[in-house]
């Protein structure tokens, strides 16, 4: 199971690198505020799956180590052989910082992705519907659920994502 999500984590990296690279390479990026926001998001993306993999694999690695006998490296830097039952406690507190790390992941993502794509739209480089759905204006919500309150973009930009969004469904003011 680590090893899988391991896997996807890197993944996650990855793909988060070579979106940065695409944008990069867009004909007539227009680098304004809110498309230097989106590298950032999207390279702060990598780096928080690049260091929850690392967490995984140490979780990984102390399960093993412990299984065969051989001392860890905690993190005072001390080497010490585990219990069974210490491996497993160290083991799932590195699970527990991997998916504090990625927690918000799939939603900023998202958001950033409406962001990038209204500020395209904005700049009058994407149609305005895409398969039929209208693509919204960046001064108004960017998320699907953005009616319900998760994500808001305000006039320069700035986005507001809400981990609740039954507790934001009262705030339209931006529509």
């Amino acid at each position: 199971m680590l090893t899988q999500q391991t896997d996807t984590a890197q993944q996650l990296a990855r793909s988060a690198l070579a979106i940065v690279d695409t944008l990069s390479h867009q004909p007539s990026m227009y680098h304004s505020p809110v498309i230097y926001s989106v590298f950032a998001r999207v390279r702060q993306l990598a780096h928080l799956a690049t260091d929850a993999a690392d967490h995984l694999i140490d979780a990984a690695d102390i399960l093993s180590d412990t299984r065969e006998g051989l001392p860890i490296e905690l993190d005072d830097d001390v080497l010490a052989v585990l219990t069974d039952q210490q491996a497993l406690h160290e083991a799932s507190r590195r699970f527990d910082l991997a998916a504090s790390l990625t927690a918000l992941g799939a939603t900023d993502a998202l958001a950033t992705a409406e962001i990038y794509v209204a500020e395209r739209r904005h700049r009058g480089f994407l149609p305005a519907h895409v398969d039929g759905q209208p693509i919204p204006h960046p001064e108004r919500h960017v998320m699907g659920r953005g009616d319900a309150g998760a994500a808001t973009v305000g006039g320069m930009g700035t986005v507001t994502v809400r981990r609740d969004p039954q507790g934001a469904r009262g705030s339209r003011a931006a529509r």
